[in-house]
Protein backbone atom coordinates (compact mmCIF):
# COMPACT_ATOMS: atom_id res chain seq x y z
CA UNK A 1 0.00 0.00 0.00
CA UNK A 2 2.93 2.50 1.16
CA UNK A 3 4.78 2.06 -2.20
CA UNK A 4 1.81 3.43 -4.04
CA UNK A 5 1.29 6.40 -1.25
CA UNK A 6 0.79 9.87 -2.45
CA UNK A 7 1.49 10.98 1.70
CA UNK A 8 4.82 12.81 2.01
CA UNK A 9 7.62 11.74 4.01
CA UNK A 10 7.14 8.06 3.04
CA UNK A 11 9.96 5.64 3.68
CA UNK A 12 10.54 2.21 3.67
CA UNK A 13 12.64 0.55 7.07
CA UNK A 14 14.33 -2.51 5.77
CA UNK A 15 15.45 -4.87 8.87
CA UNK A 16 17.15 -7.71 7.08
CA UNK A 17 19.45 -8.75 4.52
CA UNK A 18 17.03 -8.56 1.73
CA UNK A 19 19.08 -11.21 -0.46
CA UNK A 20 19.64 -13.50 2.20
CA UNK A 21 16.43 -13.32 3.76
CA UNK A 22 14.73 -14.21 0.53
CA UNK A 23 17.21 -16.99 -0.63
CA UNK A 24 16.80 -18.51 2.97
CA UNK A 25 12.80 -18.52 3.43
CA UNK A 26 11.85 -18.35 -0.11
CA UNK A 27 13.25 -21.41 -1.92
CA UNK A 28 10.52 -22.41 -3.79
CA UNK A 29 9.07 -18.87 -5.21
CA UNK A 30 12.86 -17.10 -4.59
CA UNK A 31 12.41 -15.47 -7.98
CA UNK A 32 9.01 -13.92 -7.94
CA UNK A 33 9.89 -12.31 -4.49
CA UNK A 34 13.04 -11.09 -5.35
CA UNK A 35 10.64 -9.44 -8.06
CA UNK A 36 8.36 -7.90 -5.45
CA UNK A 37 10.80 -6.80 -3.71
CA UNK A 38 12.86 -4.61 -6.19
CA UNK A 39 9.35 -3.41 -7.46
CA UNK A 40 8.51 -2.14 -4.49
CA UNK A 41 11.77 -1.01 -2.51
CA UNK A 42 12.88 1.03 -5.43
CA UNK A 43 8.96 3.07 -5.64
CA UNK A 44 10.53 5.43 -1.64
CA UNK A 45 13.36 6.09 -0.22
CA UNK A 46 14.79 3.30 1.99
CA UNK A 47 15.82 3.40 5.37
CA UNK A 48 18.11 0.06 6.29
CA UNK A 49 19.06 -0.57 9.68
CA UNK A 50 22.79 -1.49 9.68
CA UNK A 51 25.54 -0.51 6.81
CA UNK A 52 25.37 -4.45 5.90
CA UNK A 53 21.81 -4.18 5.06
CA UNK A 54 22.01 -0.77 3.23
CA UNK A 55 25.18 -2.53 0.93
CA UNK A 56 22.95 -5.99 0.35
CA UNK A 57 20.27 -3.24 -0.99
CA UNK A 58 21.91 -1.73 -2.91
CA UNK A 59 23.51 -4.69 -4.75
CA UNK A 60 20.28 -6.11 -5.19
CA UNK A 61 18.49 -2.73 -6.79
CA UNK A 62 21.80 -1.66 -8.66
CA UNK A 63 20.97 0.48 -11.00
CA UNK A 64 16.84 0.89 -10.83
CA UNK A 65 17.39 2.91 -7.54
CA UNK A 66 15.42 6.36 -8.04
CA UNK A 67 15.33 7.81 -4.33
CA UNK A 68 17.99 7.98 -1.63
CA UNK A 69 19.36 4.49 0.73
CA UNK A 70 20.72 5.58 3.79
CA UNK A 71 21.55 3.77 7.39
CA UNK A 72 19.68 4.81 10.51
CA UNK A 73 20.41 2.10 13.20
CA UNK A 74 18.37 0.96 15.70
CA UNK A 75 17.87 2.37 19.03
CA UNK A 76 18.34 1.03 22.28
CA UNK A 77 16.53 2.46 25.37
CA UNK A 78 18.90 1.66 27.94
CA UNK A 79 17.70 2.86 31.31
CA UNK A 80 14.32 1.35 30.05
CA UNK A 81 16.20 -2.20 29.69
CA UNK A 82 18.04 -1.83 33.08
CA UNK A 83 14.57 -1.07 34.62
CA UNK A 84 13.20 -4.54 33.36
CA UNK A 85 16.51 -6.30 34.16
CA UNK A 86 15.61 -5.40 37.72
CA UNK A 87 13.75 -8.30 38.56
CA UNK A 88 14.99 -11.92 39.26
CA UNK A 89 13.18 -14.45 37.72
CA UNK A 90 12.87 -18.21 39.95
CA UNK A 91 14.19 -20.06 36.68
CA UNK A 92 17.28 -17.93 36.46
CA UNK A 93 20.80 -19.26 36.04
CA UNK A 94 23.29 -16.95 37.06
CA UNK A 95 26.86 -17.40 35.00
CA UNK A 96 25.24 -19.42 32.24
CA UNK A 97 26.46 -18.78 28.64
CA UNK A 98 23.37 -17.31 26.81
CA UNK A 99 21.76 -17.14 23.21
CA UNK A 100 18.50 -15.96 23.06
CA UNK A 101 16.68 -15.76 19.19
CA UNK A 102 13.91 -17.55 17.78
CA UNK A 103 14.65 -21.41 17.08
CA UNK A 104 15.04 -21.06 13.00
CA UNK A 105 17.76 -21.74 9.90
CA UNK A 106 18.69 -18.21 10.35
CA UNK A 107 20.03 -18.46 13.53
CA UNK A 108 21.60 -21.50 13.50
CA UNK A 109 21.39 -22.74 17.52
CA UNK A 110 23.49 -25.56 16.42
CA UNK A 111 26.81 -24.01 16.20
CA UNK A 112 26.94 -22.91 19.61
CA UNK A 113 25.49 -26.38 20.84
CA UNK A 114 28.13 -28.15 19.22
CA UNK A 115 31.19 -25.68 20.29
CA UNK A 116 29.73 -26.10 23.74
CA UNK A 117 30.76 -29.74 23.43
CA UNK A 118 33.91 -29.17 21.94
CA UNK A 119 34.98 -27.33 25.10
CA UNK A 120 33.52 -29.28 27.88
CA UNK A 121 32.06 -25.92 29.62
CA UNK A 122 31.77 -26.07 33.04
CA UNK A 123 29.09 -23.11 33.07
CA UNK A 124 25.43 -24.00 31.64
CA UNK A 125 24.11 -23.15 28.24
CA UNK A 126 20.90 -21.54 28.18
CA UNK A 127 18.69 -21.13 25.29
CA UNK A 128 15.79 -18.51 25.35
CA UNK A 129 13.30 -18.72 22.11
CA UNK A 130 10.79 -20.51 20.73
CA UNK A 131 10.61 -21.70 16.91
CA UNK A 132 9.98 -24.44 14.41
CA UNK A 133 14.03 -26.08 14.84
CA UNK A 134 13.25 -26.10 18.80
CA UNK A 135 12.92 -29.93 18.88
CA UNK A 136 15.40 -30.44 16.61
CA UNK A 137 17.69 -28.69 18.59
CA UNK A 138 16.91 -30.46 21.85
CA UNK A 139 17.39 -33.92 19.87
CA UNK A 140 20.99 -32.62 18.99
CA UNK A 141 21.52 -31.94 22.90
CA UNK A 142 19.93 -35.25 23.63
CA UNK A 143 22.29 -36.88 20.97
CA UNK A 144 25.81 -35.44 22.44
CA UNK A 145 24.84 -35.92 25.75
CA UNK A 146 24.24 -32.71 26.86
CA UNK A 147 20.98 -32.65 28.73
CA UNK A 148 22.10 -31.96 32.08
CA UNK A 149 24.25 -28.89 31.20
CA UNK A 150 21.94 -27.28 28.38
CA UNK A 151 18.39 -25.80 29.35
CA UNK A 152 15.57 -24.56 27.16
CA UNK A 153 13.48 -22.44 29.25
CA UNK A 154 11.45 -21.26 25.79
CA UNK A 155 10.10 -17.69 25.47
CA UNK A 156 9.96 -15.20 27.90
CA UNK A 157 8.42 -12.03 27.36
CA UNK A 158 11.17 -9.98 29.65
CA UNK A 159 14.75 -11.62 28.73
CA UNK A 160 16.56 -8.98 30.12
CA UNK A 161 17.38 -10.66 33.48
CA UNK A 162 18.38 -13.45 32.10
CA UNK A 163 21.21 -11.82 29.93
CA UNK A 164 22.23 -8.96 32.57
CA UNK A 165 22.61 -12.31 35.01
CA UNK A 166 24.21 -13.99 31.94
CA UNK A 167 27.94 -14.89 31.62
CA UNK A 168 27.94 -14.55 28.53
CA UNK A 169 25.88 -13.74 25.74
CA UNK A 170 26.79 -15.53 22.07
CA UNK A 171 25.37 -15.04 18.32
CA UNK A 172 25.66 -17.63 15.94
CA UNK A 173 23.33 -17.02 13.11
CA UNK A 174 24.07 -17.32 9.34
CA UNK A 175 22.62 -13.85 8.75
CA UNK A 176 20.76 -10.92 10.33
CA UNK A 177 20.24 -7.79 9.81
CA UNK A 178 21.07 -5.67 13.21
CA UNK A 179 21.37 -8.27 15.92
CA UNK A 180 18.99 -6.14 19.07
CA UNK A 181 20.36 -9.16 21.68
CA UNK A 182 24.17 -7.58 20.84
CA UNK A 183 22.72 -4.10 21.72
CA UNK A 184 21.14 -5.50 24.62
CA UNK A 185 23.72 -6.91 25.73
CA UNK A 186 26.06 -4.28 26.20
CA UNK A 187 23.50 -2.32 27.55
CA UNK A 188 23.41 -4.49 30.57
CA UNK A 189 27.08 -4.60 30.76
CA UNK A 190 27.36 -8.10 29.67
CA UNK A 191 30.05 -9.70 27.78
CA UNK A 192 29.27 -10.79 24.39
CA UNK A 193 30.64 -12.81 21.39
CA UNK A 194 29.43 -12.86 17.51
CA UNK A 195 30.39 -15.14 14.44
CA UNK A 196 30.75 -11.94 11.53
CA UNK A 197 27.52 -12.77 9.82
CA UNK A 198 25.80 -10.75 7.50
CA UNK A 199 25.00 -8.28 8.87
CA UNK A 200 25.87 -6.27 11.84
CA UNK A 201 27.79 -7.69 14.21
CA UNK A 202 30.76 -6.28 12.76
CA UNK A 203 29.20 -2.90 13.38
CA UNK A 204 28.58 -3.36 17.03
CA UNK A 205 31.34 -5.68 18.37
CA UNK A 206 35.24 -5.64 17.39
CA UNK A 207 37.41 -7.94 16.01
CA UNK A 208 38.25 -9.83 19.32
CA UNK A 209 35.15 -10.24 19.80
CA UNK A 210 34.29 -11.96 16.37
CA UNK A 211 34.57 -15.14 14.68
CA UNK A 212 35.09 -15.44 10.75
CA UNK A 213 32.02 -16.91 8.94
CA UNK A 214 34.46 -19.58 7.13
CA UNK A 215 36.07 -20.19 11.10
CA UNK A 216 35.25 -23.36 11.80
CA UNK A 217 36.82 -24.08 14.75
CA UNK A 218 36.88 -19.99 15.70
CA UNK A 219 33.48 -20.40 17.76
CA UNK A 220 35.13 -22.85 19.62
CA UNK A 221 38.43 -21.38 20.82
CA UNK A 222 36.36 -17.19 21.16
CA UNK A 223 34.10 -19.44 23.17
CA UNK A 224 36.33 -21.00 25.26
CA UNK A 225 38.43 -17.73 25.85
CA UNK A 226 35.38 -15.39 26.56
CA UNK A 227 34.18 -17.76 28.99
CA UNK A 228 37.09 -18.03 31.16
CA UNK A 229 37.84 -14.25 30.54
CA UNK A 230 34.17 -12.43 29.86
CA UNK A 231 35.72 -9.05 31.17
CA UNK A 232 38.79 -8.87 28.27
CA UNK A 233 35.03 -8.90 26.12
CA UNK A 234 33.08 -6.28 27.58
CA UNK A 235 32.45 -3.39 25.71
CA UNK A 236 30.67 -0.02 26.01
CA UNK A 237 27.35 0.21 24.03
CA UNK A 238 28.79 2.69 21.26
CA UNK A 239 26.82 5.98 21.09
CA UNK A 240 25.57 5.27 17.67
CA UNK A 241 22.84 2.91 19.03
CA UNK A 242 21.60 5.30 22.07
CA UNK A 243 18.35 6.85 21.86
CA UNK A 244 18.61 9.95 21.60
CA UNK A 245 21.55 9.61 19.05
CA UNK A 246 18.89 7.55 16.49
CA UNK A 247 15.88 10.22 17.33
CA UNK A 248 18.05 12.73 15.97
CA UNK A 249 18.39 11.38 12.88
CA UNK A 250 14.87 10.74 12.19
CA UNK A 251 14.00 13.92 12.86
CA UNK A 252 16.54 15.44 10.56
CA UNK A 253 14.53 13.12 7.81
Amino acid sequence: ILAYSKLPGVHFIIHNTTQKEVATYYLRKEKSEFYERKNLYIRKPCICVSKGVEIDLCDLLDDRMKHPITTIYNPVDVALINQAAAVTPTDIMPNAILHVGKFNRAKRQDRLIRAYHAIDSEYPLVFLGNGPLFEEMKALVSELGLKNRVHFLGFRKNPYPYIKAARLMVLCSEFEGLPTVLLEALALKTSAISIDCPSGPNEILPTKNLIKVDDHNGLEDLLLAATKQPDKYKIQLPRKFLLQTVVKKYMQL
